[in-house]
């Protein structure tokens, strides 16, 4: 079975997309399909961060002519994500934005120089991965490079435990 099929049968979104990614940057399937079960199930979307831009978590939002009510999930457009970049520039506080939930407000204006679109699907979990990968470069495990990715050990510890799930599904099929 091939990886795009094995990440759609166990609930991944755009398996695509996450495969071309993870070809791009360097990183196994077992990998990529981890951070993207972590992070969005795969899905372009914004996170629920509460006090994030074009976070529904305190509230609705309306952008791009688009109306969204509290607790709903938006789907990365380049309309909105310009919105969003705007936002973010302006100081407003940065919410996770695409498969990889990509955050930092400093990895934003990075990925537009090296001509990676935030709101692609492709590249910004490309760029999440390669990100991830760098910390895993530098010796760690996958657990300390989660951890390092996110800012907690329990995501790391999370992560890790999906990265041999994944391994051995991909095995599996």
């Amino acid at each position: 079975m091939e990886p795009a099929a094995v990440a759609t049968q166990n609930g991944l979104a755009n398996a695509m997309h996450l495969v071309a990614a993870a070809d791009l940057a360097g990183v196994g399937y077992g990998v990529a399909f981890a951070l993207a079960e972590q992070e969005s199930g795969g899905r372009n979307i914004y996170g629920h961060d509460r006090g994030g831009a074009l976070s529904t978590a305190d509230g609705g939002v309306t952008v791009c002519g688009q109306s969204f009510s509290k607790g709903t999930t938006i789907p990365v457009t380049p309309c909105n994500a310009a919105v969003f970049l705007m936002m973010v520039a302006s100081g407003h506080t940065s919410n996770g934005i695409g498969p990889a939930q990509i955050t930092f407000p400093g990895y934003f204006p990075f990925m537009l120089q090296r001509g990676l679109l935030p709101w692609d699907a492709v590249d910004n979990f490309r760029f999440g991965l390669e990100t991830l990968r760098s910390h895993k470069n530098k010796g760690n495990t996958w657990k300390d490079a989660g951890t390092a990715y996110n800012g907690s050990t329990t995501y790391g510890i999370e992560l890790a435990a999906k990265i041999k799930v994944w391994r051995a599904r991909l095995r599996a099929a």
